[in-house]
């Protein structure tokens, strides 16, 4: 008998990397230099940032009269992704690291949020041919500027709000 074939576990704690892009040609191929060109935000967001998620909708279908069991198909898919809340300086100049988050979105942004899972968020800022990312193409407009938390452990942040828009998000693509 042979062993039972299984995924090995990545644990993904300080393993999320995230890009905002301008320009990414096919979503669905995205390249080395069109990702890397991009943004590197991933110290900016809280730990706990989720991203994009589609939902179709289970539609039951009425039963005719000769039939007792019901049918399920799918509906249409809401394509959404959560709204991120970057950390940042509001007292540092423009151009700095502390802003670099709000110079790129404070008068909108409309490209690309690219994650990628299992890779050290700290040790690299580049995707190289090969690697596998999410590409979700969004706006993202700056909702507002609130701390963190209220308590002596709040930070600086500012709340964005993101649309997705087409072609939708792709899921787990190849890095040309």
């Amino acid at each position: 008998m042979a062993a039972p074939v299984k995924p090995q576990k990545i644990q993904t704690y300080g393993r999320r990397r995230l890009w905002l892009v301008d320009t990414i040609a096919d979503p669905a191929n995205p390249t080395a230099a069109e990702i890397n060109a991009g943004d590197y935000l991933a110290c900016y967001p809280l730990a706990d940032q989720a991203g994009g998620t589609s939902t179709p909708n289970k539609i039951t279908l009425p039963n005719l009269l000769c039939e007792t069991d019901t049918e399920e198909v799918f509906g249409q898919t809401t394509h959404a992704h959560a709204d991120i809340a970057f950390a940042y300086d509001p007292q540092a100049a423009t151009g700095s690291p502390g802003k670099k988050a709000w110079d790129l979105v404070k008068d909108g942004f409309s490209g690309f949020i690219v994650w990628q899972l299992g890779e050290d968020a700290n040790l690299d800022d580049q995707v190289d041919a090969g690697d596998f990312v999410t590409v979700v193409p969004a706006d993202i407009r700056v909702m507002s500027e609130e701390p963190s938390s209220t308590g002596e452990d709040g930070i600086a942040m500012f709340q964005t709000s993101v649309a997705v828009k087409a072609p939708y998000i792709q899921r787990n693509v190849e890095v040309a």
